[in-house]
C-alpha cells in the first residue's frame, strides 16, 4: 500500500536498506514444550470384563492426529482429557481433532477397562516434551532462535503442533559426540522453576523454533551485533566458522 511504500523510501526517493542485527550465541537452554491439543501416538485394545477386549478408538483416531476437544470443552492436557472420560462414562462422545492441519470432528464410545479401573479411549497420547537445545541468536529486543531445526515427536518423527513453550537455564553434565547415523547429544539437568525461566517459545518450524527471551539476555550474546546476509548475498566459498565452546 502508499504507507508501505514511504516507509521503504528515504525522503530523497531512495530505497532504505534495513538490515536485521543479530548477536551470535551458542550457548544451551533447557526447552520445555507444549501441544496443541494432546497428540495420539497410537490406538490399543482395552481389557473389558469377562476377559473380552475393544478398540474404541480404532478406525476413528490415527497416529498424529491432536485431540482439541471433547464435547466441546478444550483438551490441554493428558490429566484433563482423562477427567472428561470418567465424567462422561460409556456414553458417546464427540472428539473435534486436528488431522493433517484439518480439523475434524469423530464419535467415539468410551469403554471401561477392567485392569485399569477407568474409562478409556484406546489411545496412547502425549501432550509435552522437553529436552536441551543451543540457542543460535538473540537479536537486542530479546527475540531469539535456537536448534536449527524443528522439534519432532521422537516416536512418530513428525514435526510437532504446539501450544506454545518456555526456556530455562541448563546446567550441561556431558556432550555424547555424533558419529555417522547418530548426531549425538547433550546432556544436563533443567529444573522447571521460575528462578530459571528465561523466557517464551512462540513458533516450532522445520528451520527451528522462535520466541523472546526475558530475563538474562546478555549471557546469551556472544561478541558484538552481526549483520544477518539476505538470500541472495550468500555466494559459494570461504566462510568464517564461529562456534561456542
Amino acid at each position: 500500500d502508499r504507507k508501505a511504500a514511504e516507509d521503504e523510501t528515504s525522503p530523497g526517493g531512495q530505497e532504505k536498506q534495513t538490515k536485521n542485527m543479530v548477536y551470535a550465541s551458542g550457548e544451551p537452554v533447557g526447552i520445555y514444550i507444549r501441544t496443541k491439543g494432546v497428540l495420539v501416538l497410537g490406538t490399543q485394545e482395552v481389557e473389558t470384563e469377562k476377559g473380552g477386549s475393544r478398540a474404541p478408538a480404532r478406525h476413528k483416531l490415527e497416529s498424529g492426529d491432536y485431540i482439541l476437544e471433547m464435547n466441546g470443552k478444550e483438551i490441554t492436557s493428558k490429566a484433563q482429557l482423562i477427567g472428561y472420560l470418567q465424567n462422561n462414562e460409556e456414553k458417546e462422545a464427540i472428539f473435534t481433532i486436528l488431522r493433517k492441519g484439518e480439523q475434524q470432528k469423530v464419535r467415539i464410545q468410551p469403554v471401561y477397562s477392567e485392569k485399569d479401573h477407568c474409562y478409556q479411549l484406546g489411545a496412547w497420547i502425549r501432550n509435552d516434551t522437553q529436552g536441551i537445545g543451543t540457542v543460535t541468536y538473540i537479536m537486542e529486543n530479546g527475540s531469539f532462535a535456537a536448534l536449527g531445526h524443528g522439534i519432532s515427536d521422537c516416536d512418530l518423527g513428525v514435526q510437532l503442533t504446539i501450544a506454545g513453550g518456555s526456556i530455562y537455564e541448563t546446567d550441561i553434565a556431558a556432550i555424547t559426540k555424533g558419529k555417522k547415523k547418530d548426531p549425538g547429544e547433550i546432556i544436563g539437568t533443567i529444573d522447571y522453576i521460575p528462578e530459571k525461566y528465561l523466557g517464551v517459545i512462540g513458533n516450532n518450524t522445520v528451520c527451528g523454533i522462535f520466541g523472546k527471551m526475558e530475563n538474562r539476555r546478555e549471557t546469551f550474546r556472544n561478541g558484538a551485533l552481526m549483520e544477518v546476509a539476505d538470500v541472495g548475498e550468500i555466494k559459494t566459498g570461504k566462510a568464517l566458522l564461529r562456534t561456542s565452546i
